[in-house]
């Protein structure tokens, strides 16, 4: 099955990386919120990766992992 996105949509993507030797970080968590609303989380893949779909607006991206500072951005994301 696959499911589009609304064309009205933006795509929120990045790579986590490490400041240590090893490069990208597998596993660490990736928080979206919008305000004080949880939009969405989850944990990057093999390559540091993330990516969702996101309505228009302002967002604020929380990165952690065990060893790790949390980093935190505000992030913008617009159609398309």
């Amino acid at each position: 099955m696959t499911v589009r996105p609304d064309s009205k949509m933006g795509k929120l993507q990045g790579t986590v990386m490490s400041d240590r030797t090893g490069g990208p970080l597998e596993g660490a968590l990736v928080e979206v919120s919008s305000g004080a609303t949880s939009i969405i989380s989850g944990t990057t893949d093999a390559s540091g990766g993330y990516a969702w779909w996101l309505w228009p607006g302002s967002y604020t991206v929380r990165v952690s992992a065990d060893g790790y500072l949390v980093d935190t951005q505000s992030v913008s994301v617009s159609t398309g």
